[in-house]
């Protein structure tokens, strides 16, 4: 994959790990959006419509803060299971099975 460069935005609290773009060594830009709750669940309409279209089209990320943990939700994941779940919120429990990075906090 090679070299990944990380462009940070100035330091709000907990966004500064994440709230930035990347750019790797051939030129694929990555960005996420940022979300989080002081519940065990986050409604899926927190990620609005345009968010969700700037994801697709960069294949972003959603990053979302539970109460313990942090984790990474590719925005096609994302969207799959808010058209699949019979929830109108994402669990933190359903969100550590769909990550590809959780981390404990």
């Amino acid at each position: 994959m090679g070299h990944v460069f990380v462009f940070k935005l100035p330091d709000v609290g907990y966004q500064t790990p994440f709230d930035s773009f990347s750019v790797d060594a051939q030129g694929k830009f990555y960005a996420w959006e940022l979300k989080q709750t002081t519940t065990e669940s986050l409604p899926f309409i927190s990620v609005v419509p345009h968010q969700i279209t700037a994801l697709e089209i960069v294949k972003g990320s959603v990053v979302i803060r539970y109460p313990q943990f942090f984790c990474l939700i590719p925005i096609d994941i994302f969207i799959q299971e808010s058209k699949r779940s019979k929830r109108r919120s994402l669990t933190s429990e359903r969100a550590k099975e769909i990550a590809t990075l959780v981390v404990k906090i």
